[in-house]
């Protein structure tokens, strides 16, 4: 993002506007080939983002957030996407930026190792993930 940004609540629901920006190209294509698809999961682990996005959590202080965050939470009442949270020490996603406990860092480290050997296709690697 370009801006700084005034909370994590914003900045989340930021990031959730770019992800799922970017996975309207992937849906509005697989429209046109003639594949309906149902709403698109995205996930957050900031409780009042995906609360503020699911309209299940009345916006007091965020008012002044960027209008063109709200384009997800528009997009979300039209069923296109659903936003749901999920732990942070869950997230894959967050795996670099926490502190975890040495037991939990092996299994997600595991988990990773696993990934990469999926999505290695013959000599090509579809993800460079370590």
């Amino acid at each position: 993002m370009r801006s700084v940004l005034s909370s994590t609540t914003e900045a989340e629901t930021g990031a959730l506007f770019h992800n799922a920006k970017d996975a309207a190209l992937f849906r509005i294509t697989l429209l046109e080939l003639g594949h309906t698809q149902g709403p698109t999961s995205i996930q957050t682990d900031n409780a009042c983002a995906s609360g503020i996005n699911n309209d299940t959590v009345k916006q007091r202080r965020s008012k002044a957030m960027d209008m063109r965050f709200y384009w997800i939470k528009d997009r979300v009442a039209e069923d296109q996407y659903v936003v749901h949270w999920r732990k942070g020490s869950d997230n894959l996603a967050d795996y670099f930026a926490l502190s975890l406990m040495w037991q939990k860092s092996v299994l997600l480290l595991g988990i990773f190792l696993v990934f990469r050997e999926l999505l290695v296709v013959g000599p090509y690697c579809v993800v460079n993930l370590i």
